[in-house]
């Protein structure tokens, strides 16, 4: 399947997955125990704006375990975001984000990272 998505986790309403037409092997993959707010983009193909005729591009999406994504959050083409990493509402997410980061803005940038609290 060009999207899968773990168990344990939930997309919010509104939200489109859209992988590559034209690139068959480019596949969208959530993880286990994910969050996706209401409305996010995880936009997996594009176009190659350096040329005139604008060529197709696409490119894989991973999203690790125990990541929470906000709302209305853009995820493009080719990006990893690793386990237990957190997205800011209304992020732009045009590279690779790192494991147990809270990342943040458009474009996204890391602003600390996540620190995991012990069950009570």
């Amino acid at each position: 399947p060009r999207v899968s998505i773990g168990p344990d986790s939930s997309l919010g309403r509104g939200c489109q997955l859209l992988a590559s037409h034209y690139y068959k092997d480019v596949r969208i993959k959530i993880g286990a125990h994910v969050r996706v707010g209401p409305y996010v983009s995880f936009l997996a193909a594009g176009h190659d704006y350096s040329q005139l005729d604008l060529p197709d591009t696409a490119g894989s999406i991973h999203v690790g375990d125990y990541v929470w994504i906000g709302a209305g959050s853009i995820i493009l083409q080719g990006v990893t975001i690793g386990e237990g990493a957190v997205i800011g509402a209304g992020s732009l997410v045009s590279r690779d984000v790192p494991a147990y980061c809270i990342a943040m803005g458009a474009p996204v940038r890391v602003i600390k990272e996540r620190v995991i609290a012990p069950l009570r």
